[in-house]
């Protein structure tokens, strides 16, 4: 007789393939995000011209005054999601209604691990945000993963956000809800946040955000690390 044996395990490198879902769920899904009005709001800023933001500024510092803090997270997370390369225009656009951006990095430890993960892959992004009125910085972690799915997920993904705890307190961290959900709070005191990220869903993009009470004027250092666990199936065959 013959029998297969299917063994799971987790490994350092992962295993991602193109797929691709026509199931209405996901349709019904992705139409119900793309209709949230912080999101058509991200796509009509990310489109707009310098000039026409001018010319419309007091609706869209009317509009982002008013949104609230999970809204305000997704609003930035699409902002900064379609302008990857259009960084510096999209900064002083914010600027001018009244939300800073802050996206260089400098100081900041942003990385994936396993580094088998290729940019072509993922993109993972740490980017800190202050709306005008706020008395709060907000530290980002966002990642895209360009249309790839594992074909065998495993363990579910860990994503840090880190400060330096010296220049910033913790206040409170929040994520948008399924594929993140927040994991363990109690290093915020020493600069470390985590959060679970569920790797087996078809699309799991997605951000999180912990906001903090800075110190000091000084910059604030932090960064962003994505740990990525997968697992292979190996087929044995015994007669």
């Amino acid at each position: 007789m013959k029998k297969i044996i299917t063994i799971l395990f987790p490994t350092l490198f992962i295993s991602l393939t193109a797929f691709v879902s026509n199931s209405y769920a996901s349709e019904i899904d992705a139409t119900s995000y793309s209709q949230k009005k912080e999101v058509i709001m991200a796509n009509d800023f990310s489109n707009a011209s310098n000039s026409q933001i001018i010319t419309n500024l007091s609706f869209y510092k009317k509009q982002i005054l008013n949104l609230t803090d999970e809204e305000f997270d997704r609003f930035m997370f699409n902002v900064v999601k379609d302008n990857q390369n259009n960084l510096d225009e999209v900064k002083a656009n914010l600027e001018l209604v009244g939300v800073t951006l802050n996206i260089d990095n400098k100081g900041a430890d942003v990385g994936i691990e396993p580094a088998a993960i290729k940019p072509s892959q993922m993109t993972l992004t740490a980017y800190s945000t202050k709306k005008s009125g706020d008395s709060f910085w907000r530290l980002n972690t966002s990642w895209t993963t360009n249309g790839v799915s594992e074909v065998y997920a495993s363990t579910i993904d860990v994503v840090s956000i880190e400060w330096n705890a010296n220049d910033g307190t913790y206040y409170d961290a929040a994520v948008p809800g399924s594929p993140v959900s927040k994991r363990d709070g109690s290093k915020s005191s020493s600069g470390v946040y985590l959060f679970n990220v569920e790797d087996d869903k078809l699309n799991f993009d997605s951000y999180a955000t912990v906001y903090i009470n800075k110190k000091t004027n000084n910059a604030l250092s932090y960064g962003t690390k994505y740990i990525h666990t997968y697992s292979t199936v190996r087929w044995f065959s015994k007669r």
